[in-house]
């Protein structure tokens, strides 16, 4: 049976894991994507293991103790993958970082590494203008302006002076 080569949109994740293992298996990554479909096809075809029992334990209907013991297992690659995925998009010591925590985490050799927070940058001050200030620059800018009623105009000035009993 001639294969058919149509292009596909793949994930990048599964094309780079099948670089990876293609080599080994003398295939090409092509034929690896291709081998590994048809061992779904079967998997999803197969009497022992029912894919609607497997998605009902992922979905967290049904009990993982209940399946038979190949289900199990296509569950926990499942949870597997799912677990992977979440951790690759994990950037913890970002979020630390970012609300000045200190941790602890393993280096590559296995050994405790204590991790610091960077230190915070003092933002300079900016001043304000007193009240006082801001409100006698808005009343000037008012009485630049043309009023509606005339009869206004001195009673902006006289509060722009500080004048403030007025009845």
């Amino acid at each position: 049976m001639p294969l058919s080569r149509s292009p596909m949109r793949l994930d990048t994740e599964l094309t780079l894991a099948a670089a990876a293992v293609a080599p080994t298996m003398s295939r090409s990554v092509a034929d690896q994507i291709t081998h590994w479909a048809r061992i779904g096809r079967e998997l999803e075809s197969s009497p022992d293991i029912s894919p609607g029992r497997v998605q009902d334990v992922l979905k967290g209907v049904r009990r993982y103790d209940d399946l038979p013991p190949l289900e199990q297992a296509v569950v926990r690659a499942a949870w597997n993958e799912r677990i992977s995925q979440r951790r690759a998009g994990l950037r913890l010591d970002l979020k630390f970082a970012s609300r000045g925590v200190r941790y602890a985490e393993a280096d590559s050799a296995g050994n405790v590494v204590l991790r610091e927070p960077p230190p915070r940058v003092a933002r300079p001050v900016r001043r304000r203008k007193s009240s006082r200030r801001r409100l006698a620059t808005q009343l000037r800018m008012r009485s630049r302006k043309t009023l509606p009623c005339a009869g206004l105009r001195p009673w902006v000035a006289r509060l722009g002076r500080g004048a403030s009993n007025y009845e």
